[in-house]
Order: C-alpha cells, then structure tokens, then sequence
C-alpha cells in the first residue's frame, strides 16, 4: 500500500530531468537515407514507424506520410486511427 504522497513523488520523479534524452545528431548519409525512405513510403503508401525527439523525449508514430512541409519543417503523418499528425523534420550536423 501507497501513500498519496508517495504516488504523487513517484510520478514527479518519472517527469524528471533523470529521464530526458539527449538529442539524436544523424550525419548526411544517414539524413539522405531517410529522405529516400520517405519518398518511397509516399509513393508506394506503405506505413513507416518514425520515432521522432521533441521536448527531450523520444516519441513514435506508426503511420503513413501524407505530406511533407519544407517551409514549416513538418511531416504530415495520418496514423492507423485516422487522424493527421504533425511531426518535426530531421536536422544534421555537419
């Protein structure tokens, strides 16, 4: 049995700093790896596991590429349950 408090500061500790991750860096080859990967999910509408780093976390989406927005940086995802999602493009370093 748990207290109240407990449950709350195990929760607390679960959102902390000890869980973040640093961010992914990719180099050229393996960004155009997955531009090429992209093109051809949206050319042949086959669906694409993309894990994706936002807010210090890894985050993924099983779906399938819809739209790609260079201008707002954005990958327009419409997942298995229907809805469109807008997920961040990659960067690299060089």
């Amino acid at each position: 049995m748990m207290l109240p408090e407990h449950v709350s500061m195990l929760r607390k500790y679960a959102n902390e700093e000890y869980y973040e991750e640093s961010e992914p860096i990719i180099d050229e080859q393996q960004f155009e790896d997955v531009n090429n990967l992209i093109a051809e999910s949206m050319e042949f509408t086959f669906p694409l596991v993309i894990q994706y780093y936002k807010n210090k976390h890894m985050n993924s989406i099983t779906g399938f590429i819809h739209f790609v927005d260079e201008i707002n940086r954005h990958l327009r995802i419409l997942d298995l349950m229907g809805t469109y999602i807008n997920c961040p493009l990659l960067r690299f370093n060089t």
